[in-house]
């Protein structure tokens, strides 16, 4: 039994002795009343126990006083959580004795359910393009191949600065398979700020030579190297700003490898 425990059953213990003894101090002064009445007995011995009344009445009063302070002080010895979720870390341990002090300690670091989310840091030069709202596609180190789909909650309005460089918290809400990730993780962003039709093809139909970006195109005398000036890639596409046309037909393997063609689409 703790010690807040042990001294409210000794409050309840003196509320009980102190009433029993009030109610007999009652009994005395009733019954010196009567004899005082009657001349039996000297009106100081009745005086004297309407005095030991009052005072038992006042020792009574102060044990449910002193009882009910007890059992605010018990109140605050089981500790229970203002949310549900999974505790992360544990502060503070068992038998472990908490100072009072302007700051509240901290026990156990419990993450909320369905309270995940993804916090991107935003250099100035793009953050004026971002908007509450704003989808968002991002992977993890974990899932490397999988995109996760979130939405922009909310972009700070004070800059958090890194080694010089100036960056915006934007808060991210994860819509999708927030269960498969842990706090923590390092995340890629993609946020789309903007939405234009585009030519794409297949990524595995792009190649590089150094800082050229190129493809194949099957011509009379074989595949074709065609320069081409590529933008954003997303999902196993890659945008192609300059170079070919809508229509024209990419070869998906290398020059050296058995031709294969497919139509570029143009979304």
């Amino acid at each position: 039994m703790d010690q807040v425990s042990r001294v409210h059953v000794k409050s309840w213990a003196c509320v009980e002795l102190d009433r029993a003894t009030m109610e007999r101090a009652k009994v005395d002064f009733d019954r010196a009343k009567r004899l005082a009445s009657q001349g039996l007995i000297p009106e100081q011995q009745r005086q004297d126990l309407e005095l030991a009344l009052g005072e038992a009445k006042a020792r009574s009063d102060k044990s449910l006083r002193d009882r009910d302070a007890v059992r605010v002080d018990l109140g605050y010895v089981a500790i229970r959580a203002p949310i549900s979720g999974i505790v992360s870390s544990v502060s503070t341990q068992e038998g472990e004795t908490v100072a009072a002090s302007f700051t509240a300690p901290t026990f156990v670091t419990i993450i909320a359910d369905h309270a995940l989310q993804l916090v991107a840091m935003v250099d100035e030069t793009d953050i004026a393009n971002v908007r509450p709202g704003d989808p968002v596609t991002f992977t993890v180190d974990s899932y490397p191949s999988r995109d996760f789909p979130g939405i922009v909650e909310s972009i700070a309005p004070k800059a958090t600065i890194v080694s010089g460089v100036v960056n915006y918290e934007v808060t991210i809400i994860i819509r999708k398979d927030a269960g498969l990730l842990k706090p923590d993780m390092t995340a890629n962003v993609s946020v789309q700020t903007a939405q234009h039709e585009a030519l794409l093809v297949p990524a595995a139909a792009v190649h590089r030579d150094g800082e050229q970006s190129f493809v194949y195109t099957p011509g009379k005398g074989g595949p074709e190297r065609r320069p081409v000036q590529v933008g954003t890639k997303e999902k196993g596409m890659v945008e192609v700003r300059r170079g070919i046309l809508a229509g024209d037909e990419v070869l998906l393997t290398p020059a050296n490898g058995p031709e294969e063609t497919r139509p570029v689409p143009l979304e």
